[in-house]
């Protein structure tokens, strides 16, 4: 297909990490995260966020640290899987890594071969899912995803996942609004109006009314590409995926039909992996479980 037929699926502003790019709904992110009573102000915050260290993909990751005391890792995501734990530990020694070396005299690791402690801020680690699974908040471990036996591991990670949507902290009337969003997305008859529609309700009901008030048309803008990117890009590999069976049923025997549609179907999701599509996303164009996409994937030397 030619280039210009594929969407730009790299948008990397969302809601979420626009939100809390400015400092001081970030300090109000952390009040309602950690309960601490001392005064923060902006030079107190340092933003840490890595993007992208694994795959490209359409969720956005948000890093923070306080005083070098506590550093947090959040994701937001519309998709609920365990695997996000295995995710955020990436994240989390990534982010550690850049932490020393940043903060060491020379600007490298050296002080980890040094016999005195290299003391690191604590460590909190979030998911903000908003898709239409219902649930209440709960953690996630990295146990979770380990095989079962007997055998006791040594090393284990908490993720809390926040799910409750409310009024009473800016985290929870995030959540509220995608909630809208998505209510409105289901009645209206395009995304514009959606999300126009969104943005009325929201500041009607004093859901992020101040960041809506002098934000609204960037906010209008962002929403309704980042919306039509993802529509046109689940249309994209649904096609991709029409076409490589239609090139597997001109094999010429039913057996070569057959070995054809799935030689397709495996060359179009490796494409699409490549050209940074989520695995959600996969999995839904090709007709597979996230589990069989990435067994394919690792099959074929991807790091998954």
């Amino acid at each position: 297909m030619p280039s210009k037929n594929k969407p730009n699926y790299t948008l990397k502003d969302s809601l979420f990490i626009d939100l809390f790019s400015d400092k001081t709904r970030l300090i109000q992110l952390y009040k309602s995260l950690i309960d601490d009573e001392r005064q923060i102000n902006q030079d107190d915050i340092e933003i840490l966020t890595i993007q992208n260290i694994i795959l490209r993909g359409i969720y956005n990751d948000l890093g923070f640290r306080v005083k070098d005391e506590i550093i947090i890792l959040m994701e937001a995501q519309t998709t609920y899987t365990t695997n996000i734990v295995l995710r955020i530990l990436f994240y989390l020694s990534e982010t550690l890594k850049n932490y020393i070396i940043d903060s060491s005299e020379n600007k490298n690791l050296n002080e980890l071969y040094n016999t005195k402690p290299r003391i690191i801020p604590k460590i909190k680690l979030f998911v903000v899912y908003t898709g239409d699974k219902m649930m209440q908040d709960h953690d996630l471990h990295l146990k979770d995803v380990m095989v079962e036996n007997d055998i006791i591991s040594d090393i284990d990670m908490k993720v809390r996942v926040l799910c409750t949507g409310n009024k009473k902290s800016i985290l929870g009337q995030y959540i509220l609004f995608t909630r809208v969003y998505s209510k409105q997305k289901k009645e209206c008859k395009d995304i514009e109006t959606a999300v126009k529609n969104t943005i009325e309700i929201c500041m009607n009901d004093e859901i992020l009314k101040e960041y809506l008030d002098y934000r609204k048309m960037e906010v209008q803008e962002m929403i309704t590409a980042f919306t039509t990117q993802e529509e046109a890009f689940e249309s994209f590999l649904k096609d991709e995926v029409k076409a490589g069976e239609k090139r597997g049923r001109k094999e010429g025997r039913e057996e070569g039909r057959e070995e054809g549609r799935e030689e397709g179907k495996m060359d179009t999701l490796i494409n699409f992996f490549k050209n940074g599509a989520g695995l959600d996303l996969i999995s839904k164009a090709v007709g597979m479980s996230i589990d069989e996409v990435k067994s394919i994937l690792i099959g074929r030397g991807f790091e998954v």
